[in-house]
């Protein structure tokens, strides 16, 4: 089964970068050959259609939370800005999203 997100262009570069699996980069490098689109949930921005594997979606979060746990924040605890970064991106991953069959 496949899972839909819709995400903003800096995002799925963001992603494509973050974790650098084949297939997850070529899900990425497809959402942005597609036509952007407006978002629904916010007007304002434009949105590219990334469709992934439930298997890619959960490789994405063990990844994220690699990342966070190694370079999310600085020596007294605070979270740096990536690790926000990192953080949003599991959020977003950890749930199912529309799911096509």
């Amino acid at each position: 089964m496949a899972q839909i997100f819709d995400m903003p262009e800096e995002s799925l570069r963001q992603l494509s970068k973050l974790v650098p699996d084949q297939e997850v980069v070529a899900a990425t490098e497809a959402a942005l050959a597609t036509p952007a689109r407006k978002s629904r949930a916010i007007p304002a921005a434009c949105v590219h259609r990334l469709v992934l594997t439930n298997d890619q979606r959960q490789g994405i979060v063990a990844r994220l939370r690699v990342l966070l746990a190694r370079k999310g924040f600085e020596e007294g605890g605070a979270m740096l800005p990536i690790g926000h970064v990192y953080e949003g991106l599991i959020d977003l991953f950890s749930r199912d999203s529309r799911v096509v069959a």
